[in-house]
């Protein structure tokens, strides 16, 4: 997972030119230049990711947060590229600030456009030397505000990338009920979609904190529910920034949520499929469930406790199947027509058929 923005090309003559139009303090440089000629200078720039992959790399993830789109670039290169992508007739002048309070969502889709290009010239040069070579990028979930500071839409890049890591940063429970639930199923319906005829994998990139006693601090039970909610949703995979922060409390709820999906992995790999389990809770809280079958007729049964008290639910099988029960701790139980489950606060079950 690599961070960068537009620089360390050094090349004269590129520098890149900020919304005062003088050179970036940063360094940085203009990403026109950097893209023309089917990205020779980014090439050159990112040339060590090219040895990596001709060395054997599987591929890069580009942690794209950046530049914002109104600290760069602003020299006349990128101004008439704007001028072109946005279809602004040529005897129409062009500042910055005539761009902020004219032209200012096409300027961020221009932006964006950039990063987009940087994706698939990486790409297709990584496969070039390797087929199965991969290049992704992580970003914040979709909407104006990634686009405007990380400079990444998603819509425009999924069709050129691999692997997309999907930010997911949370610290309270609050994010299982909507945020890693409907709109976690919704987002990636969509981008699928938009992907098509490419099929790239998605991962919920989630966080035990920056560091110890953060505001940004989840606590230890969260990261077993995110994960597991983040498969029952259809996440293809799940990565965490960064592992300082962890410690035996988080490795623990995450293996009893790697645990569970080993266990039934086929399952989560079927997608969420309705089947004949009936699952009734006894009392008000909240939770969620993930329901799915096989071909060969098994069926299984995911229920979270999303509530900071234990919840109770009634199981049975519609179709007279027995069923069992099932958590990470405990391999097992007695098969049975019905059972009554006490879920502890911020836990999860899971229930199968043989």
């Amino acid at each position: 997972n690599m961070y960068w923005h537009f620089n360390g090309a050094k090349q004269d003559g590129h520098r890149a030119i900020g919304y005062d139009g003088t050179p970036s303090k940063r360094g940085l440089y203009c990403p026109t230049a950097l893209l023309a000629n089917q990205g020779e200078l980014l090439l050159l720039d990112r040339r060590k990711f090219i040895e990596d992959i001709r060395n054997g790399s599987d591929g890069v993830v580009w942690d794209l947060e950046g530049p914002n789109c109104w600290e760069i670039c602003f020299c006349s290169k990128c101004l008439e590229a704007f001028r072109g992508f946005a279809g602004i007739p040529a005897d129409q002048p062009l500042t910055p600030l005539k761009i902020r309070e004219e032209h200012h969502r096409e300027w961020i889709r221009f932006c964006c456009r950039q990063s987009t290009e940087v994706c698939r010239v990486m790409g297709e040069n990584f496969r070039r030397l390797n087929p199965q070579a991969q290049f992704g990028f992580y970003s914040g979930l979709p909407c104006l505000d990634t686009m405007e500071s990380y400079r990444a839409d998603w819509e425009d890049a999924i069709g050129s990338i691999d692997l997309a890591l999907l930010s997911y940063y949370a610290n309270s429970t609050s994010v299982l009920d909507k945020t890693f639930n409907q709109d976690m199923k919704e987002t990636l319906r969509h981008l699928r979609k938009q992907a098509l005829p490419r099929h790239p994998r998605f991962w919920a990139t989630l966080t035990p904190g920056y560091e110890r006693n953060s505001a940004m601090a989840p606590p230890p039970e969260l990261i077993q529910l995110e994960v597991l909610r983040a498969f029952a949703s259809g996440m293809d995979g799940v990565s965490f920034w960064w592992w300082g922060p962890f410690d035996g409390r988080f490795y623990r709820s995450l293996a009893q949520a790697t645990s569970i999906v080993a266990h039934f992995e086929d399952f989560f790999l079927a997608g969420e499929l309705p089947n004949s389990f009936v699952f009734t809770p006894t009392e008000q809280g909240r939770w969620s469930s993930f329901t799915s079958k096989t071909t060969d007729g098994r069926e299984f049964l995911l229920l979270l406790n999303h509530s900071s008290r234990p919840l109770a639910f009634t199981v049975s099988s519609s179709s007279g199947k027995k069923i069992r029960q099932w958590s990470a701790v405990q391999t097992g139980s007695d098969e049975k027509a019905t059972l009554r489950v006490s879920l502890p606060a911020f836990a999860v079950v899971a229930f199968h058929t043989l």
